[in-house]
């Protein structure tokens, strides 16, 4: 069998990879590909290239999960260290008279932390799921 047997067009290895024809565009053009070659105006692939492009792209997502749920926990501390914080806010405005809008300031950054968390935990779900 010669080596241009086992050449693809990118809508049967975006099926067989299980992605979108887009993102092997995208991708192509990023660099973050698989081996592929310009065949006039479209591209064709390897298939055994790609898949041992495959093989060590797979290697990089439990890398990418470890690393996303390190930054979930991280974003939990923080939030908890804000909540901490508006407390103390709380409590010294009853106690001495403390100012409305430094609560007021706390109690944003808090919401922009619970939406990083959000954001972080739906991403470590789309990792997960791969």
């Amino acid at each position: 069998m010669a080596w241009s047997d086992n050449l693809v067009p990118v809508y049967a290895v975006a099926n067989r990879l299980g992605v979108s024809v887009a993102f092997l565009n995208l991708a192509r053009k990023s660099g973050y590909r698989p081996p592929c070659i310009r065949n006039g105006d479209g591209v064709m692939y390897h298939w055994p290239s790609v898949e041992q492009w495959a093989e060590n792209r797979e290697l990089v997502e439990p890398v990418k999960l470890q690393r996303a749920l390190q930054l979930v926990d991280r974003a939990r501390v923080l939030l908890e260290e804000q909540n901490q914080r508006i407390e103390r806010l709380r409590a010294s405005q009853r106690s001495i008279g403390g100012s409305r809008r430094s609560i007021a300031d706390a109690e944003r950054m808090q919401a922009a932390f619970r939406s990083t968390l959000a954001n972080l935990e739906r991403h470590v779900r789309r990792i997960s799921a791969r």
